[in-house]
């Protein structure tokens, strides 16, 4: 499973178990964001 985590979100989806990968990325009028899974 995964998402598109925006920054201020990473340690709520770190404490349900996701990890990140790789750099920030920009997502237009919203802002950075970095990719979150979680392997089930």
């Amino acid at each position: 499973m995964w998402c598109d985590a925006r920054e201020v979100a990473l340690d709520f989806y770190g404490k349900l178990g996701f990890n990140n990968k790789g750099d920030f990325y920009n997502v237009k009028n919203i802002g950075p964001h970095k990719l979150m899974y979680c392997e089930l």
